[in-house]
């Protein structure tokens, strides 16, 4: 009886250690043949899709989750987005069992973590809560920095034309709204026109769907209707936009390669040309409430000049040929009936005219060297 019970408990240490070693361990070995009946096989383990987002959950019965993932690169990233469980621990294992990498905590001042992984091959993930933790959480991966939000958002971008608004809006559901451009210059500006929705967030993103420049707002309360940001010219970019806490409704979005917004682009491009000395017939309606005249300086100050018909007090602003006003805006009426701006020789400028209040006519503008009148 002795030598039998030796026996036994020899054979029950050999099982035992071929037990801890393969597919009786803690973790499943991917490798050993696994019943898909089983509910902790790493078979059923929910298997993540590149670039989505999985829904997860720890409850005080659950107390962690796996799940597995094939690889697409030769890094990857795993992103967690938080619900009522905002902080866990992640482990990697290859399909040896083997841990890859050290066991990473995520939450929401780390919301991803980078392994490095040989593509194409299986590999598992282990999620545990951080101390007694329990709820609901999403988890993925994809092969950058930017999470699946922002990857789906950047999928679905509008296509923006240079010196066009393209439409946008926010609803109760939908909470930001994407656009991309080609970069035409090596600045562009982005330009927000506000309807309904007034304040904005922007944030600008290259074609790897990292944010190349600082989140902006934009709003329609003074003159923060654009801003501007370094690009490569030729490069594909984002452009993420978000309301100022929860309006809804419309606005709209261009991008432009100056300081001037797509309205003002279309209408400087109608500008009409002045002839230096000589007047030209001007007219503000109900309908066209404002408008452009250019010219070519042949000095480094030019005189502005206003003759009153039917509409006798106007303001007048000069831009530069990107938009940017180069001088105040002028009231022009009574006897004040010119005024002058410092310019540069040879360079084209544009006169924007509207009128005071809501007054309509006809009236003369022209320009020369002089504070005295064209005499043409």
């Amino acid at each position: 009886m002795r030598k039998q019970f030796v026996l036994s408990a020899a054979v029950i240490a050999i099982i035992t250690a071929l037990c801890l070693f393969t597919a009786c361990s803690e973790y499943n070995n991917p490798d050993a043949v696994e019943d898909p009946n089983d509910p902790g096989s790493s078979l059923n383990y929910p298997e993540l899709i590149i670039n989505e987002w999985t829904d997860g959950g720890i409850s005080l019965e659950v107390k962690e989750q796996r799940f597995k993932f094939t690889a697409t690169a030769a890094t990857q990233y795993i992103h967690f987005k938080a619900g009522a469980l905002d902080d866990i621990y992640i482990q990697l294992y290859n399909k040896k069992n083997e841990t890859v990498d050290t066991k990473k905590e995520l939450y929401s001042g780390r919301l991803y973590e980078s392994f490095s992984v040989t593509n194409g091959q299986m590999y598992y993930i282990k999620v545990t809560p951080y101390g007694n933790k329990t709820g609901t959480y999403q988890i993925g991966f994809t092969a950058s920095t930017s999470s699946p939000d922002i990857l789906a958002g950047a999928s679905n971008a509008i296509q923006l034309n240079i010196n066009d608004w393209a439409d946008g809006s926010f609803t109760l559901q939908e909470k930001e709204k994407w656009f991309k451009f080609s970069a035409t210059a090596a600045t562009q500006y982005i330009h927000f026109k506000p309807d309904t929705v007034n304040d904005v967030y922007v944030q600008l993103y290259n074609s790897s769907y990292v944010a190349s420049d600082t989140q902006k707002n934009l709003h329609g309360s003074g003159t923060s209707l654009y801003t501007s940001s370094p690009v490569t010219v030729g490069q594909l970019y984002y452009i993420k936009v978000t309301p100022y806490g929860t309006q809804t409704g419309n606005f709209k979005i261009g991008i432009t390669g100056s300081a001037a917004s797509p309205d003002m682009m279309a209408a400087m491009n109608t500008a009409v040309p002045l002839t230096i000395n000589t007047w030209t017939d001007g007219a503000i309606s109900s309908i066209d409430k404002e408008q452009w005249f250019t010219f070519t300086a042949t000095a480094a100050t030019h005189f502005i000049h206003f003759q009153k018909g039917t509409l006798d007090d106007v303001y007048v602003e000069l831009f530069n040929s990107s938009g940017v006003a180069v001088d105040t805006k002028k009231e022009l009426y009574g006897s004040n009936l010119h005024t002058s701006s410092p310019v540069t020789n040879g360079q084209t400028y544009y006169i924007r005219v509207t009128p005071y209040g809501s007054r309509t006519g006809d009236y003369k503008i022209g320009y020369n060297t002089s504070a005295t009148a064209p005499t043409n």
